[in-house]
């Protein structure tokens, strides 16, 4: 079986995870689609794989913003999925297969996913207030804005402070005005040293209308 390296988008919704997401894309790092879609037509492609939204949904309730499952349900949903992504990438060349995922409800169960995959954690940080505004321009719920966002950072930062996992923060607006930059560092996180897919990586943010 392959083995699997996770590089986990973690923010809460209408963050830029979206935005970070795409940029994983063109640097040719898989995810598993079909994506989820939304009505809106500036993030039509979320980048969030049906297969990891499902297996957290069936943990975690999204408009209460908790955990419904107990620990060994928890550990024994991630590793069904973890054997569905190696089974997915079984005919890949390579003996470890970098895979992104991104999904906020995966910050409530963060040290769980954590002790079944190998993971590096890519924070996307976004002031409370962009994200209010663009939930009210989406339309969404009340929990997929700030109400949402303070919980989803709360779990996100409590993490960062307990665990020793490998973590990059990006800040949204800083990634607007220097995408060249993020797209350098984020491509070093990765570990990937390909200069075009930098350039591929940096030029999806210059041409990717704000979220």
């Amino acid at each position: 079986m392959k083995k699997i390296k996770l590089l986990l988008v973690c923010g809460s919704w209408s963050s830029g995870t979206t935005a970070v997401s795409g940029m994983l894309h063109a640097m040719d790092i898989p995810s598993v689609p079909p994506y989820f879609t939304t009505r809106d037509e500036r993030t039509k492609v979320t980048y969030e794989s049906m297969l990891f939204r499902n297996t957290l949904r069936e943990l975690i309730n999204e408009e209460g913003l908790k955990v419904t499952a107990d620990h060994k349900k928890i550990i024994e949903a991630l590793h069904a999925f973890k054997l569905k992504l190696e089974d997915y990438f079984k005919d890949r060349q390579e003996e470890t297969i970098q895979v992104f995922m991104k999904d906020p409800l995966a910050a409530f169960i963060l040290p769980e996913i954590c002790s079944v995959f190998q993971t590096q954690l890519i924070y996307v940080l976004r002031p409370l207030k962009d994200i209010e505004q663009t939930r009210k321009r989406r339309m969404w719920f009340d929990h997929l804005g700030e109400k949402g966002a303070k919980v989803v950072y709360s779990k996100l930062f409590s993490v960062m402070l307990n665990y020793s996992i490998p973590t990059m923060i990006i800040k949204y607006p800083e990634l607007i005005k220097a995408p060249k930059v993020i797209a350098g560092a984020l491509a070093q996180f990765c570990k990937i040293k390909d200069a075009s897919k930098i350039e591929l990586a940096a030029s999806f943010i210059i041409d990717h209308k704000k979220v």
